[in-house]
């Protein structure tokens, strides 16, 4: 059931939804999610600057990367960044 939840969440295009569900306990641990999402993100945060400095950049990554505190958008954002989404390809 998780499973399909995450399905037409990811369809419909609704990542705090995927956020929510990717981080139930049924998925993930606390330790998994740090290991999984929050040091990826925050690495990841902290070269995209450097890679945006050199040339236009289009970053895609995993819905369950988005959102949340230490998401990538909000990371990139207290640094300053603006930070649109790419709906509908």
């Amino acid at each position: 059931m998780l499973l399909k939840e995450m399905v037409t969440a990811f369809k419909k295009e609704d990542v705090k939804s995927v956020y929510t569900l990717f981080k139930d306990d049924k998925i993930m641990n606390a330790k998994q999610e740090k290991a999984m999402l929050t040091d990826r993100n925050k690495n990841w945060a902290e070269k995209m600057p450097e890679i945006m400095q050199k040339e236009s950049s289009f970053f895609a990554v995993g819905g369950a990367h988005l959102m949340g505190e230490n998401g990538i958008i909000q990371l990139l954002r207290s640094k300053g960044y603006t930070v649109k989404p790419v709906l509908s390809l």
